[in-house]
């Protein structure tokens, strides 16, 4: 079964990196994941296991978020991170059976810097 790698984002400058990133991993990437661009929570599948990819502010590095409640806590995040991660926290608390993992990309971290780390937990 191929992945679900939804990358998040929108057309502001900055908060299109994840965007940047697919553009980069996508011929890397084929076959091994299915990566969707996605502007809005209601993209989320409510069951099965997805891999979700956003900017994060705050992070120094690329980073992997096990489970929601580890990205939940990260203190740094924007109003959009917050309402991802609202929306996450609901589902889970509904008993959605959705595994998700989340690749944070460092705010500001230029699209071709981040797009080996990115691939590498995709990987």
């Amino acid at each position: 079964m191929v992945r679900k790698v939804l990358f998040f984002g929108s057309a502001v400058s900055g908060d299109d990196t994840a965007f940047r990133v697919m553009d980069i991993l996508r011929e890397k990437i084929r076959g091994k994941a299915e990566l969707l661009k996605c502007e809005s929570i209601y993209d989320i599948p409510e069951e099965g296991e997805v891999t979700i990819v956003d900017v994060v502010k705050g992070l120094e590095k690329v980073s992997l978020f096990e489970d929601i409640e580890s990205f939940r806590h990260f203190r740094s995040v924007s109003a959009h991170d917050l309402d991802l991660g609202t929306h996450l926290q609901i589902m889970k608390e509904m008993g959605w059976p959705l595994r998700v993992r989340i690749i944070g990309i460092p705010y500001g971290m230029e699209p071709e810097k981040a797009a080996p780390g990115v691939e590498d937990f995709i990987s």
